[in-house]
Formats: structure tokens, C-alpha cells, sequence
């Protein structure tokens, strides 16, 4: 029996490393692996969460390409958060509660946008959405009641209702695309006397994506991919401990 549980307690172990080697971590970024190539943000520790954020390009070599459900929810130290351009996926809540945000910039690469964005995020004044033909859906502006502005990519192509409907001191939304190219459901607009801007200069949006450098990503590559191999290493090493372990068995079996 006590072999057995042994070997269960080592198997147990075992999978735990392997699961752990899936999530990476730098600069204070928890990342889960989704492919061999890419990566969804899943989690802040603690030391970052506030101020100003930006998100990296990459880590462990890797893209991020996706912001989990609720990693800046109830941050309430962050500022601003800027997002990378590899990212073209975000969950719903994303920013749920993350009451001290009063800034964002969405990048063009995103083509799924999740509800419920920045629910109460309280403190949220202006907002820039780029996106690649994506809808600004259910309750995405919920309880922003601080929300003066919103800046619209020509890759944003239809409004809901309920996503600014309690956005009671929004005055001006500022479209890159012509009149018409951005459905706005509902009579939200008029409600709120909220002026629509259309082909608003794309060169004129007064917040440009950072630029990525290659010294940046390597620098996070290195230190990931050497936390990756820790917990291989780890493997190994129980493994050949089993294996010993066993063969002592056997030899006293056998005397």
C-alpha cells in the first residue's frame, strides 16, 4: 500500500509541474498558454496593478492575443491600460469595478469584444476603441458616469443601447467613419443629447498605440522561457528518483 500511494502522491505532483509549466509570468503579467504561439493575459500581481499599465506584446516568446474575463476587475489603483497590438480577443468584464481607470485604448487588432467592458468603472472619462468590424455590446459602458468622450475607429460598427445608456455625462462621440457607419441602437443618443462626430480625422485621435521594440520582447522571452524549464527539470529529477527508488525495492525483494 505504501508503494502505491507513492507512486499516486508522485503522479499527483507530477501534474501539478506540468500544469504549472502552461502559465507564465513576467514583469508581474500571469499569462496562460492557449497554443505553441500564443497566450491569454489572465492575471496581475499585486506590485503592477496600478498607474498606468501596459500590457506587453509578448512573453515567453510568445504573443498575447487575448485579455482573460476579469483581470483589471476591482484594480482600483490603475489609471490607464494600454493593450498591445497582437491582441484581438477580450472577454466580457474585462475591466469590471476596475474603478480607477480613466483611460483605455483598445487596439485595431481586436475583433471580439465582450459585455459588460467597463461596467462601473467609475472614474472612466475617455475611452478608444479600435477594433476590427466589432460591436460595442450589452451594458459596455454601464455605470461610467464620469464618461466625457468616446473616440470610434472605422472598425467599430454598431452601438447598443444599454451600452451607454446610463452615461449621463457623455457629451461627445467622435467617429473615423462616415454618417451611417456606425449603427446606434436605440434612442440613447437623443436621451442623453450625446453629439455624434463623423469622419473624425484617424490621423487627428489624440492617442496613438505604443510602439513595440525587439529589445523589449526578447528581454521578456529570456526570462520566461528559463521559468519554463524549471519545473522540466524538477520532472526529471523525481523521475529518476522513482526509478532509483523502485530498483531499492527490488533488491530487497529479492534478498
Amino acid at each position: 500500500m505504501k508503494k502505491v500511494a507513492l507512486i499516486l502522491s508522485v503522479v499527483l505532483l507530477l501534474c501539478a509541474l506540468t500544469a504549472s509549466a502552461s502559465a507564465l509570468t513576467y514583469n508581474g503579467f500571469i499569462c496562460d498558454e492557449n497554443s505553441k504561439s500564443s497566450l491569454t493575459l489572465t492575471g496581475l500581481e499585486y506590485e503592477i496593478a496600478s498607474g498606468d499599465v501596459v500590457v506587453p506584446e509578448k512573453v515567453g516568446g510568445k504573443n498575447i492575443t487575448a485579455i482573460g474575463m476579469n483581470v483589471f476587475s476591482y484594480k482600483q489603483f490603475i489609471t490607464s491600460v494600454t493593450l498591445p497590438s497582437t491582441v484581438t480577443e477580450i472577454a466580457d468584464g474585462a475591466f469590471h469595478m476596475c474603478v480607477g481607470l480613466e483611460e483605455i485604448v483598445i487596439p485595431s487588432s481586436v475583433k471580439s469584444l465582450g459585455a459588460k467592458m467597463f461596467r462601473d468603472c467609475k472614474a472612466l472619462k475617455t475611452a478608444y476603441i479600435y477594433g476590427e468590424d466589432v460591436s460595442i455590446g450589452e451594458d459596455f459602458f454601464l455605470g461610467c458616469e464620469k464618461l466625457e468622450a468616446i473616440y470610434l475607429s472605422d472598425g467599430v460598427k454598431s452601438v447598443s443601447e444599454s451600452a451607454i445608456a446610463e452615461c449621463t455625462a457623455l457629451t461627445d462621440i467622435y467617429c473615423q467613419g462616415a454618417k451611417g457607419s456606425v449603427v446606434f441602437e436605440g434612442d440613447a443618443l437623443e436621451k442623453l443629447n450625446i453629439q455624434v462626430h463623423y469622419e473624425y480625422d484617424y490621423e487627428g485621435f489624440p492617442k496613438e498605440l505604443p510602439e513595440e521594440t525587439a529589445t523589449d520582447s526578447a528581454e521578456v522571452s529570456t526570462d520566461a522561457e528559463s521559468q519554463q524549464k524549471k519545473p522540466g527539470m524538477i520532472i526529471v529529477v523525481i523521475a529518476l528518483l522513482l526509478l532509483a527508488g523502485g530498483a531499492v525495492l527490488v533488491i530487497k525483494k529479492k534478498k
